[in-house]
C-alpha cells in the first residue's frame, strides 16, 4: 500500500470513527434544560479514537489483507455488525478506491 493509499485509508477511518463514537447532546427524560450545564460541548472522535494501520504491499493483480487497529478511550464503544438493536448503527469499514486499487 503506497503512502497516499495509507493516508486516505487513515483519514477515512478517522471520519468513520468520528461518526460512530460521537455522543448526542441531549437531556435525559427527567432532566430539565435549566439543570443542564450551559457550556456542554459536543464530543468528537479526536482524542477518543486512535487508528493504526500497518503498511501492506499488494502484488500487481493480487490481493492482500490489512489489519486496522482502533483504540477506543474508556467510556466509549463501537457497535457490532450486525448491531444488537435495530436503532443502533452497525460498524462498517470502507476503503475509497485510489489509483490502481479497487
Amino acid at each position: 500500500m503506497n503512502r497516499t493509499t495509507y493516508f486516505l485509508f487513515s483519514c477515512l477511518m478517522l471520519v468513520w470513527t468520528s461518526a460512530a463514537c460521537s455522543k448526542p447532546n441531549s437531556n435525559s427524560p427527567g432532566e430539565s434544560a435549566a439543570t443542564s450545564s450551559p457550556a456542554v460541548e459536543r464530543i468528537t472522535s479526536v482524542g477518543v479514537v486512535k487508528v493504526d494501520a500497518q503498511p501492506v504491499e499488494i502484488p500487481a493483480g493480487g490481493s492482500a489483507e490489512a489489519v486496522v487497529r482502533l483504540t477506543i478511550q474508556n467510556g466509549y464503544h463501537v457497535n457490532a455488525n450486525p448491531p444488537t438493536y435495530p436503532y443502533l448503527k452497525a460498524t462498517v469499514v470502507e476503503l475509497s478506491p485510489s489509483d490502481g486499487m479497487s
